[in-house]
């Protein structure tokens, strides 16, 4: 059995390399990677507001499409810019979803230097209730699988010597969001932040931002949010899970995960970031409940 999926794993690689293609002179690429539902897209937002293309999971896509037999776009990386964004998640049911994004770039001839990777992980309670919101029955060794998948993509990323940064989404919850994306875009040496990075009042909406580019049609429950949203902001969402959840949030490391990456957030951004993910009171800072998240 473990031999057959290590040869469909295999053949889908080189069926998803064959859908990559990459430029001679590819421009800088910020590539976010987290779990499902740890802000990806509202991050990716950000980045589509400042002026950045922002590919939206083409590679979980085309390993999807694979998997499931559905023609899926080729992923085309844009010659003529200098800097694009693309944002790959981890989860929630299925074997194409969980990959090395980094590992199937540079097998595509993506120049490792020119990869900035942000791995970006939430609060692991308040992330599984969205998953439960969002698929209503969650399979917890998905769900570890997830935030081990992203700390393992960071970890491979720095063997590399490719430039990372650890990010938080509650960094938003306790910083003004627009000194956090300020700090991020310095860390990655980026200038072009503009103005209405994090204020999206003005839009455009997500889906109808030429600057944003998906690859399949993403459910309207998935990105509702980041379409109504006014800008960059943390949302409360008050954790409810069962206990059998929190016993297997702390038995699969979760909690550890996400401690060190809210550590090097900290230190890597020169914020302060609150340590508010206590198992048996996950709802001591949380306000209201926002159910979109």
């Amino acid at each position: 059995m473990i031999k057959k999926i290590k040869q469909i794993e295999e053949i889908s690689f080189e069926r998803t390399l064959e859908k990559i293609h990459i430029p001679k002179d590819p421009p800088k690429m910020v590539l976010i990677v987290g779990p499902c539902r740890v802000g990806t897209t509202a991050l990716s937002n950000v980045f589509a507001h400042a002026g950045y293309t922002a590919y939206m999971q083409p590679i979980k896509s085309i390993r999807r499409g694979i998997e499931e037999g559905v023609e899926v776009p080729d992923f085309h990386i844009a010659s003529m810019e200098e800097v694009v964004v693309c944002k790959e998640t981890f989860g929630a049911k299925t074997q194409s979803e969980y990959y090395n994004p980094i590992e199937i770039l540079i097998k595509a001839g993506y120049p490792k230097n020119k990869i900035h990777l942000i791995g970006i992980v939430r609060d692991p309670a308040t992330t599984l209730t969205s998953w439960t919101w969002m698929w209503d029955e969650v399979l917890m060794e998905g769900f570890v699988r997830a935030y081990r998948n992203t700390e393992e993509v960071l970890e491979y990323a720095k063997n590399l010597d490719i430039g990372t940064t650890s990010y938080v989404h509650e960094a938003i919850r306790d910083n003004n969001s627009e000194l956090v994306i300020a700090k991020l875009f310095n860390r990655i040496s980026e200038e072009r932040m503009g103005t209405n990075a994090t204020d999206w009042s003005e839009g455009p909406n997500f889906n109808d931002d030429k600057n944003v580019k998906f690859f399949d049609e993403p459910p309207e429950r998935f990105v509702h949010a980041v379409k109504t949203w006014g800008g960059y902001e943390y949302r409360h969402l008050i954790p409810d899970i069962t206990e059998f959840q929190k016993i297997s949030l702390r038995n699969g490391g979760v909690y550890k995960t996400y401690d060190n990456f809210l550590r090097d957030c900290e230190l890597e951004l020169d914020i302060k970031i609150r340590r508010g993910g206590n198992l048996d009171n996950g709802n001591i800072y949380r306000e209201t409940k926002d159910t979109g998240i």
